[in-house]
């Protein structure tokens, strides 16, 4: 069996176990979702989809997210009337098979890594980031993609392995599917004008 049919085979499997009473349709959305996938290579992560988890962080009140020289540019206001403003760079990935999904931020400020609030917001992100590169199984992302486990690395950096996103945590285990979110990797990401965007493979497909 190629590498393609086995993807073939672990969406269909995916669907089937996730969406038990799923119909034909949707079957077969999530089976063309997987292929778009493999042919562009590419998941874009826009900001106001990004903007739209931040804002539903706890204690949030307001935030705005842009891109700017390579970055994004956060102006985040809470409940306490605290303002946030600060950047953030994706220096690297690290994937595994049978292990870590991890991806590494570079806070500036680099002091503001420390915060228990920054450390909310990286989480609410990085569950932004799980859903739009595991949407074939995950689904739409509820209100709030928060709970990712956030770590300090470097000084002024952040890393987060998106297996403790919640809804990625909840589908672990689960045969077809935790195979998926095993497969498919982030190669690299990068900050472009219309927000972020995923370079992803396949191992054995993508050369």
């Amino acid at each position: 069996m190629s590498v393609r049919d086995l993807w073939k085979s672990l969406v269909r499997q995916a669907c089937d176990h996730a969406v038990q009473q799923a119909t034909r349709s949707n079957l077969g959305r999530v089976l063309r979702d997987g292929l778009e996938v493999l042919t562009k290579q590419q998941i874009p992560v826009r900001s106001e989809i990004l903007g739209s988890a931040v804002v539903r962080a706890p204690e949030v009140h307001s935030a705005s997210i842009m891109t700017q020289e390579g970055r994004l540019m956060l102006d985040v206001r809470f409940e306490d009337d605290e303002e946030l403003r600060f950047s953030l760079f994706p220096t690297r990935v690290s994937f595994a098979p049978h292990g870590a999904k991890e991806i590494h931020f570079q806070v500036s400020p680099p002091e503001l890594a420390k915060r228990r609030r920054i450390g909310n917001l990286v989480s609410a992100i990085s569950g932004a980031i799980a859903h739009a590169l595991w949407a074939m199984v995950l689904g739409e992302p509820s209100a709030e993609v928060h709970g990712a486990i956030t770590e300090r690395g470097e000084p002024g950096t952040i890393r987060v392995d998106l297996r403790t996103v919640p809804a990625v945590r909840e589908i672990m285990g689960k045969g077809a599917v935790a195979a998926i979110i095993d497969v498919l990797e982030v190669a690299s990401i990068r900050v472009e004008p219309t927000g972020l965007a995923l370079e992803v493979r396949v191992p054995g497909l993508h050369k």
